[in-house]
Order: structure tokens, then sequence, then C-alpha cells
């Protein structure tokens, strides 16, 4: 998918009613998002939506990590509250899956990436989830940025937009925007400056 006037349209399911309300009022007013319908996962026909989705959002906290039976096959990203319901989920189908206090920020993110092919996974489920023991650290203690990452970086050290490095990447700005948020968490940086100095006092970006 390529960066388009068209918001994208989100079907969002928990079962938990506060959880749903949550979710619903953490999206509503994004200009690139559109909530199409919302209900409990486990019973979609009271779900009312305003037109097909393009992804599910679905919230496991009260479920033991199964993705309901929607019907639809457009790719769900998952809100779970531990790696074995995150497991569970993956298992299930899930294209992504994020830890229940993601924010609105990064959840547009996500939800634009699941649709754009990416596989998302919350930073903090991946030491439980896939056994690797300790996180790997990178040069200076830091966690070790992705290929993809590296490329964001170093646009990101001549000054580029959000859409400017999309444009050059390829993706969409939303796209671009996810991976910037991964990076600033991962160096423990506050904004993409700070990013791009704590890369090279690091060593692991020349300037």
């Amino acid at each position: 998918m390529t960066e388009s006037a068209e918001p994208l349209a989100v079907l969002v399911l928990a079962d938990d009613p506060l959880a749903l309300a949550g979710l619903v009022g953490l999206l509503s007013g994004r200009p690139r998002v559109q909530i199409v319908g919302s209900g409990a996962a486990d019973d979609l026909e009271g779900a009312s939506l305003l037109a097909e989705p393009d992804v599910l959002l679905c919230d496991l906290g009260g479920s033991e990590g199964e993705l309901p039976d929607s019907g639809f096959d457009e790719p769900v990203l998952a809100l779970v509250p531990d790696a074995d319901r995150a497991r569970l989920a993956l298992q299930s189908g899930a294209r992504g899956v994020l830890l229940r206090q993601a924010d609105g920020d990064r959840l547009e993110a996500a939800l634009h990436g699941v649709v754009e092919g990416l596989r998302i996974l919350d930073d903090g489920l991946a030491e439980e989830l896939f056994n690797f023991g300790p996180a790997p650290r990178g040069l200076d203690g830091l966690p070790p940025l992705t290929p993809r990452e590296m490329e964001v970086l170093e646009l990101l050290a001549l000054g580029l937009s959000n859409r400017e490095i999309a444009e050059e990447l390829g993706v969409s700005a939303h796209t671009a925007k996810f991976h910037i948020g991964s990076i600033l968490n991962k160096l423990d940086a506050q904004t993409r400056t700070e990013a791009v100095v704590q890369a090279a006092r690091a060593g692991i970006l020349a300037l």
C-alpha cells in the first residue's frame, strides 16, 4: 500500500467495553484512520460496519489469545497483555502484535504497517516470544538496529523528513514513521536529532 489520501478503514474489536471505548478514543479524529465499526470480538454481528475494513484491530486482553473467526481476510493487529498470548495470536494468524499499553501514534503506524505487509512485533515481547535470552546489544550497549533501520537512520542524519525518507525507500510515510519510532526507542532518544547523536557516539553511524 502506498501513501494515499484515503484513510485506513479499521474495525476495532474488544470484549472488554472499557478497552473497546479506549481504543476507539485513541484512534478517533486521526485523519489517516477511519473507524468503520467496533464491537465485541466474540459477537461480530453486533459490529455495524460503515464500510469494508482494511485491517482489524483486536484486543485480546480478556481472551486466551486466539483470534476470533471474523469472516474477513484483512490483516489483524492484535493487542496482548503478555508474550504467551502474543504467541497464540501469531499462531492463529495475526500479522502483528503490540502490548496493550501502546499509544495512539504507535497503533496508527502499526495498523498501516500490517496493511502494507510488514510483520509488527512489539520490542517488549521479543525476548520472551523467541527465547532469545537477554536481547542482543550493539555497540555501546545499545540494541542493534535492523538493516532497514540503519537505512532510515542514515537518511535522518541527512536531515530528510518522514515523507522524503518514505520516497527514498519506496514505502509510505507511515511505514517510515514506524521505523523512526523504533529507532528512537532503541537508542533511548526523544528526538530525531538526539537519535543521530546517540548513534554517532555509539559508533554505529559515521557523520
